[in-house]
C-alpha cells in the first residue's frame, strides 16, 4: 500500500499528517485531526436497550444525542472497573455525530506521512483490523486507525431502526 493511500482525501496532497493519539489498553492509536471534533471527559453515558453491542449509550452535547461506541468493547477487550481519566473523542463521518471512549488522549502530533508502513498480514494485536498504517512515536508503535471502520458507520446505520 502506497502511504499515500492510507491519507484522507483532505491531506493527500500533504507530506505531513496530524493525528489525535489515544491509548487503549496502554496501546497507542491515532486519528487524523481532522476527523476529531473535539475530546471531553466520560461522564454521564445513558445506556440504550437493544443498541448494537458496541455501543455503550448515547450522551447529550449541547442538545444533541450522540451514540458512544466503547472502542474496549470493539477490541475485544476486557471492561476496566477504573474509568477515571477516559474520554470520549466526538467525530463526524458522512454527516453523522459519534462518540468513541478511549483511556486516555495524549496530544496531537505530527507525522511524515514517509513514516507510515502498511501493518504486515497477520497482525493480531487489538485494532489491527481497523489499522491503515504504523509508525514509531519514540519507543511505541502507533496504529493509525481509519476511524469510520472503526465506527462501522455501514452496519451501525443498518441496526438503526
Amino acid at each position: 500500500m502506497a502511504n499515500q493511500e492510507i491519507i484522507s482525501e483532505t491531506n493527500r496532497n500533504s507530506e505531513t499528517v496530524q493525528l489525535v493519539t489515544f491509548e487503549v489498553n496502554h496501546q497507542l492509536f491515532g486519528v487524523e485531526v481532522n476527523k476529531v471534533q473535539e475530546v471531553i471527559r466520560c461522564n454521564m453515558i445513558t445506556p440504550t436497550p437493544g443498541a448494537t453491542e458496541i455501543i455503550e449509550g448515547v450522551i447529550d452535547l449541547r442538545g444533541a444525542v450522540i451514540p458512544v461506541i466503547d472502542l474496549r468493547k470493539r477490541f475485544n477487550l476486557e471492561k476496566v472497573d477504573n474509568q477515571k481519566g477516559r474520554k470520549i473523542i466526538i467525530t463526524e463521518i458522512r454527516d453523522y455525530i459519534f462518540g468513541f471512549i478511549v483511556d486516555k488522549v495524549n496530544e496531537v502530533h505530527m507525522f511524515a506521512v514517509a513514516e507510515f508502513e502498511a501493518p504486515p498480514p497477520g497482525i493480531s494485536a487489538p485494532g489491527s483490523e481497523y489499522t491503515v498504517g504504523m509508525a514509531h512515536k519514540g519507543d511505541q508503535l502507533l496504529l493509525f486507525l481509519d476511524i469510520e471502520n472503526v465506527l462501522n458507520i455501514d452496519q451501525l446505520l443498518e441496526e438503526t431502526p
